[in-house]
């Protein structure tokens, strides 16, 4: 073998998360279980935290069944002063923090002069405020440790793209993203890094009463694929972003739509 097929052999990707520990949030169903079962199966030992233990049991089952690693951390992301006990208590568990995925979101549709100061309160705190609290409590520990590590904010493509009915969501989203790209400058000096996935339009259980109405199915005709995207199709970007090879890409804004967008 040459020098360079050597070189190669030696550094292709095989995302291999053995070693590593993971902490995703809303990962209880969706796209956050998704998310979490990836990394399991790529080796990480993952915590899995949301508001609904149930669900967070029965993620936790499904991982171990295929035989990976879990543990579930029930918890309510609005309680900002908790953040340190939740590391704490994932670390206890299963080993320091290296991997944060911020995933758990949330929405109100409606006309902007609809909605209230507490629906701008509620929509920021869970998307953008808690994700900032988490991915500033893992950096700390990352960087008191002399740690590299990674963020992954799941983001949207409606952070870029507005979409009326949706102000509030794509405001926070459009926040989401200049978080990104902000923490990581500041961080890239420690070997953080921090990316964000920009998802298109999900079949989720939350989305699939919208997009089986008539409008919702008139709005799928006019994708250029004619179809939704599934949690499984940001498997390959995620598994990229949270590997040892991606050390060069921080402070990407990585758009995975399916074509949907202009």
């Amino acid at each position: 073998m040459s020098e360079l097929g050597a070189s190669i052999a030696a550094s292709a990707f095989r995302a291999d998360l053995t070693g590593c520990t993971a902490l995703v949030t809303g990962a209880s169903r969706g796209v956050g279980a998704r998310l979490a079962f990836t990394l399991a199966m790529a080796g990480a030992a993952v915590g899995l935290t949301g508001r609904d233990e149930k669900d967070l049991r029965s993620v936790e089952e499904e991982v171990r069944a295929h035989g990976g690693r879990a543990s579930s951390f029930p918890h309510d992301l609005e309680q900002f002063d908790r953040i340190g006990s939740l590391f704490d208590r994932v670390e206890s568990v299963l080993g320091h923090v290296s991997i944060l995925v911020n995933n758990a979101g949330t929405s109100v549709a409606g006309r902007a002069v609809e909605r209230s100061v507490d629906d701008f309160d509620r929509i920021f705190d869970t998307n953008v405020k808690a994700s900032f609290a988490l991915a500033c409590e893992m950096a700390r520990r990352l960087m008191a440790r002399g740690e590299s590590g990674s963020v992954i904010n799941i983001a949207s493509i409606n952070g870029e793209h507005p979409r009326v009915g949706l102000a509030l969501y794509c405001m926070s989203k459009a926040s989401l993203i200049m978080m990104t790209k902000v923490l990581a400058r500041e961080w890239a000096r420690h070997g953080i890094n921090v990316n964000a996935i920009l998802p298109g339009a999900l079949l989720t259980d939350m989305t699939r009463p919208i997009f089986e109405t008539e409008d919702g199915r008139q709005e799928i005709a006019g994708m250029r694929r004619r179809r939704l995207m599934e949690p499984r199709d940001l498997d390959g970007v995620l598994l990229l972003l949270a590997a040892k090879e991606s050390r060069a890409i921080t402070g990407a804004t990585i758009v995975v739509d399916d074509a949907q967008m202009p």
